[in-house]
């Protein structure tokens, strides 16, 4: 009962603190510095992965359906959200993702090329092609709360996230986000 109870809460609290030290006012409030505030916010948010990673383990599991036919369409999930993500990275400097390089304000940009030319936010889309592959590995209760919670809390990601980008770069980020879609891409602009 402790597991289920720790799993049941610790999703929605990774979701809430990621997005309370996301937040610029959080950021400006402990002045840290961007290197040495994105590299503790990536060990907390890590540290919490691992901790949800850990306590799903501890749960008993019974599949809610048999796991054996789609394994292939889970695979080929896996693969694309990963090919996605890590060619989306390429539009971003990844140490100063992970918090191992200080950001460079003056050289601050908005990322229209690569993936983001299809879709404004294309760690968003590999994250729900990866979200949907656990369910078609893992089919129980459990992983389907983690990916219902995590797909729910998605778009609500995304409109915080494109607050701060609106605030960064106003009327450039308006036009952007009309002509662009959010997470799908239209099929007629994949070229």
């Amino acid at each position: 009962m402790l597991h289920q109870l720790t799993f049941l809460t610790l999703v929605p609290v990774f979701y809430i603190i990621h997005s309370l030290l996301a937040q610029n006012k959080m950021k400006s409030r402990f002045k840290l510095g961007s290197k040495n505030y994105r590299l503790i916010y990536n060990i907390i948010s890590l540290t919490f992965l691992s901790a949800i990673a850990f306590t799903y383990y501890k749960l008993k599991h019974t599949p809610l359906w048999s796991a054996s036919w789609p394994v292939w369409i889970g695979l080929a999930l896996l693969v694309l959200g990963s090919v996605i993500i890590r060619y989306a990275m390429r539009s971003y400097n990844t140490a100063q993702f992970l918090g191992l390089e200080e950001e460079n304000k003056s050289n601050e940009r908005l990322v229209i090329q690569g993936l983001n030319k299809h879709v404004r936010h294309p760690l968003y889309s590999g994250t729900i092609l990866l979200l949907i592959s656990f369910v078609i590995f893992k089919p129980d209760l459990w992983m389907c709360y983690f990916v219902g919670v995590s797909l729910t809390y998605l778009p609500i990601g995304i409109w915080l996230e494109e607050r701060k980008l609106i605030q960064a770069f106003g009327e450039k980020y308006h036009n952007y986000r009309n002509s662009v879609p959010s997470i799908i891409p239209r099929l007629n602009n994949l070229k």
